[in-house]
C-alpha cells in the first residue's frame, strides 16, 4: 500500500480520471429519454390529449369555430349528454349532424338531423338505441352560429363526437 505523498497523489488523481471517464463515455451512456428527445423533430407535435368520456357542456363563440372541447367523447351505457350554449346570446345556435346519434333529433338544415335547441341553448338528449358504440369512429357535426340580422350569413365550423359504449 502506498504510504505518505503518493497515496495522496493517489486521492487527487483518481477522481481526475473519472470526471475524465465520465466526459468520455457520456454521449454513449446518455439516459433513454434524452436520446429520445434527441432523436425527436423540434417541430413535430406533442401526442395528442385524450379525449375524456362524459357529460359534456361546450361554449361555442364569439365564432362558430370556438369551441371550448372540439372533440367530445361520451357513452352510451351510461347516458352521457351534451349541452352546447352560445357565448352570444343574441345569437342562435344550431348544432346539425348528418347521422341520427341522438334522441329527439329534428330535421336540420346544414345537416341532415339537428339536435334539440332553443334561442342560444343545444341539448343533445340520449344516443339513439340504433347506435352502435365505437370509441374508433367519429361522428362530424356543425355548429351554426345565426345572427339576429337576416342580412348576415350564418357562421358555420365543425366539431367531433366519439361515441363510447
Amino acid at each position: 500500500m502506498a504510504k505518505g505523498p503518493s497515496r495522496i497523489a493517489a486521492l487527487l488523481i483518481a477522481p481526475l480520471i473519472g470526471v475524465a471517464v465520465g466526459w468520455l463515455a457520456g454521449p454513449l451512456a446518455s439516459p433513454p429519454q434524452l436520446l429520445a428527445a434527441a432523436a425527436r423533430q423540434p417541430d413535430a407535435a406533442p401526442p395528442p390529449t385524450p379525449v375524456p368520456t362524459g357529460s359534456h357542456s361546450i361554449l361555442v363563440g364569439p365564432k362558430a369555430c370556438d369551441l371550448s372541447i372540439p372533440v367530445v367523447a361520451i357513452s352510451k351505457g351510461k347516458k352521457n349528454v351534451i349541452w352546447w350554449n352560445s357565448v352570444d346570446s343574441a345569437k342562435e345556435l344550431w348544432i346539425e349532424i348528418d347521422q341520427e346519434i341522438f334522441k329527439k333529433m329534428v330535421p336540420g338544415k346544414v345537416g341532415k338531423y339537428r339536435v334539440d335547441c332553443k334561442g342560444a341553448s343545444c341539448f343533445s338528449h340520449n344516443v339513439s338505441d340504433s347506435v352502435e358504440p365505437d370509441p374508433n369512429k367519429q361522428y362530424k357535426y356543425w355548429q351554426i352560429l345565426v345572427d339576429p340580422d337576416p342580412t348576415k350569413p350564418q357562421d358555420k365550423c365543425d366539431g367531433m363526437i366519439i361515441i363510447n359504449p
